[in-house]
């Protein structure tokens, strides 16, 4: 089988799992392990469809079960940290207030 999805869908396919896993109540603890069996899971039966997934694959392939859950743990943060930073504006000028290059001119 194969998931032929961009590297930023991934991650938020990703980041939807985690939220329901916190949302579940589940603790890190056991969010860890579910990651962890769950990459096996995508190792054993999904085919790459894309050279994110092929590296992910590559080094998942090459850890022990030691560095495979470290593998897990980091992609997981990952997700969550591009899952708070979607929400945080990326602009100033999507920051209430006035825009700091424009204070004090007149528009046009």
């Amino acid at each position: 089988m194969e998931i032929d999805l961009g590297w930023n869908e991934f991650k938020e396919w990703l980041g939807k799992g985690l939220k329901a896993l916190r949302l579940l109540g589940v603790s890190d603890e056991n969010a860890e392990d579910i990651s962890y069996r769950f990459g096996e899971l995508l190792n054993r039966y999904v085919d790459s469809a894309n050279r994110e997934q092929r590296l992910i694959k590559e080094l998942w392939d090459q850890g022990n079960e030691i560095e495979r859950r470290a593998l897990a743990s980091m992609l997981a943060r990952l997700v969550e940290r591009d899952t708070i930073e979607r929400k945080k504006p990326s602009r100033l000028s999507d920051v209430e207030g006035p825009d700091e290059t424009t204070e004090g001119r007149k528009k046009p």
